[in-house]
């Protein structure tokens, strides 16, 4: 088993990553927000996902707080990887249209680890 300190950090590398690669990935080029990049859609929200389900089969971390560290990752992120004209104008709309979907997202990728943590008998 995870320990909850753990599984926290986890989700929150994770949810910093998620934004913090996809932003400023290659080097190259200029720094972009992160879901303006398919890598973010293709690759990153995918290993987020399994993340989600990794912690979520071997910690205790409660389900429904558990999303709450991938986006707190995310959202820190967003904050210190910028490009240096950003205004954050727009933040409330990306919380409503983007916050709110990828947390029921990962609510659910919670209770199937959860679900696989019960059916394989991983709780014990």
């Amino acid at each position: 088993m995870m320990n909850l300190a753990a599984a926290r950090i986890v989700l929150f590398a994770a949810g910093f990553a998620l934004w913090a690669l996809t932003s400023a990935l290659p080097l190259t080029e200029t720094v972009v927000e992160g879901w303006d990049r398919p890598v973010y859609w293709q690759i990153g929200l995918p290993l987020v996902f399994a993340a989600q389900i990794a912690v979520a089969a071997f910690s205790k971390e409660r389900i429904t707080l558990a999303p709450l560290w991938v986006l707190l990752g995310h959202t820190v992120a967003m904050l210190f990887v910028a490009r240096a004209d950003s205004s954050f104008g727009l933040l409330p709309l990306s919380v409503l249209f983007v916050g709110v979907p990828l947390y029921l997202m990962l609510l659910a990728a919670a209770f199937i680890g959860r679900t696989i943590r019960r059916l394989t008998g991983l709780a014990s």
